[in-house]
């Protein structure tokens, strides 16, 4: 979770498993340990998401837990049926608005009529929670995310670690690069020692590009839902969050008016989201894998170079827009481009 949600949405200390407060990047022969201005957290999802729902009833929402929605219609403007598993029994629900937060990809989404996403608009993943004891975790892994480059095209390796487990995956767009592979290629980084420690093991589909419309009527999209993940790291929290802030403020006036054109979800998103964040992350990720220059900025960041080292901080914290991120990436552009 970084830093920029955090601070913004004043998430609290306990949910935290670790406070992180650095990040180890290597790759290629070159590591760096990058401080970060403000320290972001890892979290148990489980126990992050039900913090969520305590805080949505607290603020007048009927939260129905354990519901699996099988279908969703539309059966006129602004009346929608959803119909949902609770128990084996089937149930429905009628609704003025929806707004899809399934996940990627989404079936809330496929049964509105929104237009579906590209092949090329996301990454395969897959994730191992690996139980340690904390002590192992303090010492191998410490308050420090950890990203592995060059072990993937268009991706990189990660471990997160929290108390007592340490989340570590692998990720890439990059069409030949399937699961198995993938699995293979996270093996080799982790080694043997701590494949005997897996306890779970996740597959997910990320997206890193906003679908091509966020509302028909008065259904909306947010977070993966919507392709809200970052293009460059692929991390999701804080765009979901943010989005469906957005969203909120936007159904409640197409309700209140009874009219979904009130609603500018779409604009809103674009201003908000996509120009100072999307739209430079987009570059960025072309950039640091399509151009190769991942391996030259961090030859550079273990240099200390700071337009370097302070525009990956920007992207780990996102404590400002990553407009800013891009244009100290640009400054360091001669350097970048020469690097051997």
């Amino acid at each position: 979770m970084q830093a920029v949600e955090v601070e913004e949405y004043r998430v609290p200390r306990e949910l935290a498993e670790r406070v992180i407060g650095a990040a180890h990047i290597e790759g290629w022969g070159h590591s760096v340990d990058i401080k970060v201005r403000k320290p972001g957290y890892t979290v148990v999802r489980g126990r992050y998401d039900s913090w969520l729902a305590s805080k949505a009833a607290e603020a007048g929402a009927e939260v129905r837990e354990h519901h699996r929605v099988v279908d969703v219609k539309r059966l006129e403007p602004m009346h929608y049926r959803v119909k949902a598993k609770h128990k084996g029994e089937l149930r429905e629900l009628d609704c003025r608005a929806v707004v899809g937060a399934d996940g990627f990809p989404s079936l809330v989404a496929s049964k509105l009529g929104f237009p579906k996403p590209s092949t090329k608009d996301f990454a395969a993943s897959i994730q191992y929670h690996i139980q340690l004891t904390e002590e192992q975790v303090d010492s191998e892994y410490g308050d420090r995310v950890h990203f592995y480059f060059g072990v993937v095209k268009w991706g990189y390796a990660w471990a997160f670690p929290k108390r007592t487990q340490v989340a570590a995956g692998i990720l890439s767009v990059a069409s030949e690069e399937r699961l198995q592979s993938l699995k293979a290629k996270l093996d080799g980084v982790l080694g043997l020692e701590k494949l005997r420690n897996v306890v779970r093991v996740e597959k997910h589909l990320i997206p890193h590009r906003l679908r091509p419309r966020l509302q028909l009527d008065c259904a909306l999209l947010v977070g993966d839902t919507a392709g809200a993940a970052n293009p460059v790291h692929w991390g999701g929290i804080w765009h979901a969050r943010k989005t469906a802030e957005v969203a909120a403020r936007n159904v409640a006036r197409a309700l209140e008016q009874e009219n979904p054109a009130a609603s500018a979800y779409e604009h809103e998103m674009r201003r908000e989201v996509y120009a100072p964040y999307f739209r430079y992350d987009l570059v960025m990720q072309k950039m640091m894998y399509g151009m190769g220059l991942m391996r030259r900025a961090l030859a550079l960041a273990a240099e200390g170079n700071m337009d370097v080292i302070e525009a990956i901080d920007i992207l780990l914290t996102s404590l400002e827009p990553h407009s800013k991120a891009f244009w100290k990436l640009l400054k360091a552009a001669p350097r970048l481009l020469l690097k051997a």
